[in-house]
């Protein structure tokens, strides 16, 4: 799936680029609408429905109880942070490529750097990063505040570039970013998440990933107002609320980690 995945985009970044510079945008609309369709029917001929399981055992979760662990408020707003800034890639990059006069197979060429780079670095920093079993080597906490340091410094840099070389640097920059961030969120549902509302914790955190496509729009509005410089500085404190929701967050996770060593003696009746 990760190597399906990533060279599909990075395939696409530069077949888009190319559609959309020779043919116009609706060329590269219909293409990808008929490659969406043409996948689509694969999937319907291929996969085959699982089998659902008994599940009447499993005692049901709410959406209120889930949201109750104070560690999964504080991830969930790391998340929306940090992701504000990946998605930075897909909305604020190509405005101000657009800014500079720069074609679409610029773009494709700066998608492309950092899709190679995904391809190159992951497999490395994922045995770096990760161990026997899926779980991580290091404390979650740290590997989280990182990979959402380096987006929002990657993204950042890359508002203040203005040549195809500058922005493919800043958007491969991004890379180590986006493996540690995914590492930690993977890590956090395996490890922490309680086995019957592991779906219900992989909802708020993919919900909170989707919500994060959002602010990057509204920050690409102030390249006109306040020009490059607000558009940085905003991304750069996207990032640090991120870092910032880890402090909080580890005091969760270690608060949790307490009362399942040490569990509350159950009064006599």
């Amino acid at each position: 799936m990760y190597w399906a995945s990533n060279v599909g985009i990075a395939i696409c970044a530069a077949a888009g680029g190319y559609l959309a510079h020779h043919y116009g945008y609706k060329a590269l609309f219909v293409v990808n609408g008929l490659a969406c369709l043409g996948f689509a029917a694969v999937a319907y001929r291929v996969l085959t429905p699982r089998t659902a399981t008994d599940s009447a055992d499993v005692p049901a979760v709410t959406y209120r109880q889930v949201f109750a662990d104070p560690s999964l408020r504080w991830i969930a707003v790391a998340a929306v942070c940090g992701m504000t800034c990946a998605w930075g890639l897909v909305s604020v990059l190509p405005l101000l490529m657009t800014d500079d006069g720069l074609p679409p197979t610029s773009y494709g060429l700066a998608m492309l750097a950092n899709t190679i780079t995904v391809l190159a670095l992951t497999p490395p920093l994922t045995r770096l990063l990760v161990g026997s079993g899926d779980t991580p080597r290091y404390p979650l906490v740290p590997i989280l505040a990182c990979g959402c340091a380096i987006l929002g410094l990657g993204i950042s840099l890359a508002a203040l570039q203005h040549t195809t070389l500058g922005y493919a640097a800043a958007a491969a920059l991004l890379v180590p970013g986006e493996i540690a961030f995914s590492v930690a969120l993977g890590a956090y549902i395996s490890t922490h998440a309680p086995r019957n509302a592991t779906g219900r914790y992989q909802a708020v955190l993919s919900g909170a990933t989707a919500v994060a496509s959002l602010p990057p729009l509204g920050i690409a509005l102030a390249l006109n107002t306040g020009g490059r410089p607000l558009v940085a500085a905003l991304l750069v404190g996207s990032a640090l609320v991120a870092v910032a929701a880890c402090r909080p967050l580890a005091r969760a996770l270690r608060d949790a980690q307490q009362e399942q060593t040490h569990p509350l003696p159950t009064p006599a009746p």
